[in-house]
């Protein structure tokens, strides 16, 4: 149960992040802003990106999971990488050519595999809600956030 705890506290605090971030993108694109402060504004996301999925593998390696538990631990973590890669290609393909529109930004999104990769985390975090069930923890990792 002290596990399941800790990861839950990770993971509110990784979709905390996230929503911010999210709330920051949808902002971001405004097409009153201006190419160039659009064109930074998507840089900022993308550092956001890379800054939120940073703190939660450090969260996570933090976490010392049970006997039982490790792999799907380690498979959240795992996925946990796949985004801070993903938020580190998004950078480096906006500093090659900036994003200015919100379109462009989802194109690029799509393009660098961002739905497959965030998928990956969210079934890594149903992974381990399934085990938090089937050890009666009563805990709820809201992996659907």
């Amino acid at each position: 149960a002290a596990y399941f705890d800790q990861l839950k506290s990770v993971l509110d605090s990784t979709h905390e992040r996230d929503d911010d971030t999210e709330a920051f993108r949808k902002s971001a694109f405004d097409v009153s802003l201006g190419e160039e402060q659009v064109a930074k504004n998507a840089a900022e996301y993308a550092r956001r990106y890379q800054a939120d999925i940073s703190d939660a593998i450090a969260e996570l390696d933090d976490i010392d999971p049970p006997f039982g538990l490790d792999a799907a631990h380690a498979a959240l973590a795992t996925a946990a990488g796949e985004r801070l890669r993903l938020g580190e290609e998004m950078a480096a393909a906006m500093e090659e050519s900036p994003v200015t529109t919100d379109a462009a930004f989802r194109d690029l999104f799509y393009n660098l595999d961002g739905v497959v990769r965030e998928q990956h985390f969210s079934d890594s975090c149903f992974d381990l809600q399934a085990q938090t069930n089937a050890r009666g923890a009563n805990v709820d990792l809201e992996c659907n956030r």
